[in-house]
């Protein structure tokens, strides 16, 4: 590095709600301070996994009791009680946090009911709403990115950030590329990494989850730049492979012309199978899973769906269930109390999934014949096999009794109405976990524990979550983890106070 090209007080990596979340917390504290936001996409495209959320924020108001549920969830991967009690008492100052920034924006707040996704867990009962911002979509981001463009911060699009500046131990600053200049820009205080995480990075999802072939549900721009960046100035790491994906693994629909993937959603009618790697089924289709992000109960112990261990797969249905609702959720909006659009093709692309998938036909993403041995050919699977288990499943389907994996009989009706249907489903991840190994104030540790100066972390990457994961805690951290780092980048607390966020010092 010859000499840095521009200064600032603090810089901030990543213009998703975390980042954008430190950026206010920082100019708040100092307003004289500058404050420059460093985002690899375009205004369009910035805001990441925020963006494509369902916008429910977590909220609480017993911070021992939500510190007991997160621990729990968090098993077998205990985090630091201290850095769950931090964010945990965030959590509670969340909701008063978020309606500022909705005044500020000309937005509008509503609670919305969040029951506990496992409920049998200590510390569940804490759980009971969310708050999220309307209108829809995306509100939440709009009206924190809203709050930035209030404040003298400034937001560099199109710049991505490469590596961290260390000297002499501390972090002093960040290399960044924009139209393939590369500039050093040094942070007099301090950088704050929000970058997020590697669902759109295929290397890192098969080094660290065994997955040859997964996709993302949010943002592709997450493909795990500041896990990088860590890696190479010795940051430890934590949590890069969960027992589960926090988020989910969920069984999705890749597409043509579409770098996320399609969540597939309930099937509300019908029935339907999902043949695996040659040619059988693999589970119980009918398990509703979209209440436990993906998970399911396997003897005692939550796990992730099959879909990924059993690649290819494809759903096999027929014309009841095509005119029965769309494969993919996409409405109504949370005021409701139901799921807002979400998902990065439906929230930031604009696309809206035709209500009986008849557009989805015609486009060719789902496969349509008029027998099933013409559907298999389409599909690429063997026709005799796709057959035999399709006249198994409607036998036992006459019988009720599914012998093979124990399928409710209410929810199993013959595939028998032409045309018949088939589309390819792919494992997709909301977000991923892991990150830099960090404390109760944010601070990234080094692989002696010791934290690294002028370097603090918030967001997904290096998250609290370490296994399971509750409905609306994912925005609700971005926020908590960006104001305690943006607090400390402008007023660091020293080593031998206390780490707590109590609402006095946030």
């Amino acid at each position: 590095m010859k000499g840095w090209e521009d200064e600032a007080d603090v810089v901030v990596l990543g213009f998703g709600l975390a980042g954008a979340a430190a950026a206010i917390e920082t100019h708040d504290r100092d307003p004289a301070a500058r404050v420059v936001v460093v985002e690899k996409t375009t205004e369009r495209y910035a805001g990441g996994n925020s963006r494509a959320s369902a916008q429910r924020v977590l909220c609480a108001e017993d911070a021992e009791a939500l510190a007991v549920y997160q621990q729990a969830l968090n098993e077998p991967n205990p985090v630091p009680d201290d850095v769950v009690r931090a964010w945990a008492e965030g959590v509670v100052q969340v909701a008063a946090w978020l309606e500022r920034r909705a005044v500020e924006a000309g937005m509008s707040c509503v609670r919305c009911p969040n029951p506990p996704e496992f409920p049998d867990l200590p510390g569940a009962a804490s759980v009971s709403e969310s708050i999220t911002v309307l209108p829809a979509p995306s509100g939440v981001w709009r009206a924190v990115k809203a709050a930035v463009g209030q404040r003298a911060v400034e937001v560099r699009y199109t710049t991505q950030a490469r590596e961290l500046v260390r000297s002499e131990g501390e972090v002093t600053g960040v290399v960044v590329e924009s139209d393939g200049a590369r500039e050093a820009i040094r942070a007099r205080r301090a950088v704050g990494l929000a970058t997020g995480g590697y669902e759109n990075d295929p290397a890192l999802q098969r080094d660290f989850g065994g997955h040859d072939r997964v996709y993302t549900l949010g943002t592709p721009a997450n493909t795990g730049d500041g896990l990088r960046m860590l890696q190479r100035i010795g940051a430890d790491l934590w949590h890069v492979r969960n027992r589960t994906q926090s988020g989910g693994l969920w069984p999705a629909m890749a597409v043509s012309g579409y770098e996320a993937a399609f969540q597939r959603g309930t099937v509300r009618a019908g029935s339907w199978l999902e043949l695996g790697r040659g040619g059988r089924r693999f589970h119980d289709e009918s398990t509703d899973f979209h209440l436990t992000h993906a998970k399911r109960l396997v003897h005692g112990m939550w796990l992730d769906l099959p879909h990924a261990w059993h690649q290819p797969v494809h759903m096999v249905f027929d014309e009841t269930v095509r005119r029965a609702g769309p494969l993919t959720p996409s409405g109504p909006a949370p005021a409701a109390g139901s799921a807002e659009l979400m998902g990065w093709n439906v929230a930031v692309e604009g696309y809206r999934w035709s209500a009986d998938n008849s557009d989805e036909v015609a486009r060719g993403w789902i496969a349509s014949a008029g027998s099933l041995e013409e559907l298999a050919g389409l599909l690429g699977r063997e026709p005799v096999g796709l057959v035999a288990a399709v006249d198994r499943f409607n036998a036992a389907c006459s019988d009720g009794v599914d012998a093979d994996f124990g399928r409710d009989p209410s929810r199993m009706r013959p595939i028998v109405t032409p045309p018949f249907y088939g589309v390819e489903l792919v494992p997709a991840v909301t977000f991923t976990t892991g990150g830099g190994r960090r404390d109760a104030l944010a601070r990234v540790l080094d692989v002696d524990g010791r934290p690294i100066p002028g370097l603090y972390e918030a967001g997904a990457l290096g998250s609290t979550f370490a296994n399971l994961f509750q409905n609306g805690a994912s925005l609700a951290e971005c926020i908590v983890s960006g104001r305690i780092a943006g607090a400390q980048a402008v007023s660091p607390t020293s080593a031998s106070q206390s780490a707590s966020t109590s609402p006095s010092s946030l």
